[in-house]
């Protein structure tokens, strides 16, 4: 024997409300509105505030301090790109064993516009692999290994090897008409580096890049305190930034020549870059994860009792 109140017994569920979606389905709709919650909470979880603490791991703080982009930890994305790795090892070691102890490596094996055809070609891909400085190979590596390996799972190794040696072949003949005559060497993967770090921003939207800064916070007496920490921005915007950055210094420094950094073959990877998203259907990683095109999240929670 069960007592009811008057309003009780029409909130009990049916079979027919658990599988019509023309029932009341109340308790449907409760478990629904839960799962939601959770989600909303595991989202919040994966996208924490601006303003946060630091990395899980205690060693990305290091180059962190040093003002560069730590890639925060998603469990979402797991899996190690073979190729990434291997091509990074590649370039540590051409540069230990080659171009830190002869110059003539570097001069042979650059891109040189106005011997663009040398040694059949080859000089349109070598080039990627070879830097000029210690300090210049670090720190693309640094960018290589922490946008790179989830571009590769994401396309797979052929797309990812695919992405790399156009954009290395296509920003060598866009340097080569640009500047038909120049004997200045081209060296460096930064270029391909840009095509990567759009299409990771572009697929991998709401993952979060965090950088060690400054910030101002407000107290309650209504002064402002002055703290260090961890801002977390959404990758696409740090894309984003990073592509009006090349931008400026395009016009500021190298069309007046007073730097030798091609950031007009950073914003050639970058337009490269996103022409290959675009080829590839415009993937959005974080949407393709959730089967976005079902509908909303509690729709499809909804579905299979309907």
């Amino acid at each position: 024997m069960i007592w009811l109140d008057k309003k009780d017994f029409p909130e009990i569920p049916t079979r027919e409300d658990m599988i019509s979606p023309h029932g009341d389905a109340t308790l449907v709709r409760t478990v629904a509105d839960q799962l939601l919650k959770v989600s909303i909470a595991q989202d919040k979880k994966n996208n924490p505030d601006i303003i946060g603490t630091g990395p899980d791991a205690m060693w990305k703080a290091i180059p962190g301090f040093l003002g560069l982009p730590i890639e925060m930890e998603d469990e979402r994305k797991n899996g190690l790109g073979w190729l990434t790795w291997s091509l990074a090892v590649i370039m540590f070691f051409v540069h230990y064993f080659f171009s830190s102890s002869d110059s003539n490596f570097i001069k042979d094996w650059a891109l040189i516009p106005s011997d663009f055809f040398r040694y059949g070609g080859v000089t349109t891909i070598s080039w990627g692999f070879i830097h000029a400085d210690w300090p210049h190979l670090l720190s693309n590596l640094y960018f290589f290994g922490v946008f790179a390996d989830d571009v590769e799972i994401y396309y797979g190794k052929t797309k990812f090897l695919l992405l790399i040696l156009s954009c290395l072949i296509i920003s060598a003949f866009c340097t080569f008409v640009m500047d038909l005559k120049s004997n200045i060497p081209h060296v460096g993967i930064s270029g391909v580096i840009c095509a990567i770090m759009v299409n990771y921003g572009l697929i991998y939207r709401k993952s979060k890049i965090a950088f060690f800064l400054p910030y101002m916070y407000s107290m309650s007496n209504g002064s402002y305190g002055r703290l260090f920490g961890w801002f977390r921005i959404s990758a696409i915007w740090v894309m984003l930034g990073y592509f009006l950055k090349d931008l400026s210094l395009f016009f500021f420094f190298e069309l007046s020549k007073q730097s030798n950094v091609s950031y007009s073959g950073h914003l050639i990877g970058s337009i490269l870059g996103f022409i290959f998203w675009m080829i590839n259907g415009c993937p959005n990683w974080y949407y393709d994860s959730v089967d976005h095109h079902e509908g909303s999240l509690q729709e499809r929670l909804l579905l299979p009792y309907k």
